[in-house]
């Protein structure tokens, strides 16, 4: 597999991921700080919750992550 058709594959299996697996607010960890790029203190401030809860549930979103692409073969 060509390394532009490896790159498409994972982001079409994230983005299904992401769609389809991942509650509301996990779904907006990965946005507020991926594409609007906001801190992970200012992402916690928007939900009431401290920057450790925001740094945690984006440390296991990234395992997750990780792990579904290895299942898939593309990690």
């Amino acid at each position: 597999m060509s390394e532009e058709a490896a790159h498409s594959a994972k982001r079409r299996v994230l983005k299904e991921w992401m769609t389809q697996s991942l509650s509301r607010e996990e779904r907006l960890v990965l946005l507020l700080y991926y594409y609007e790029g906001m801190t992970m203190n200012e992402i916690g401030l928007t939900f009431g919750v401290s920057e450790s809860s925001v740094a945690r549930m984006h440390s296991s979103l990234l395992q997750r992550a990780r792990a579904l692409l290895r299942r898939r073969g593309l990690g």
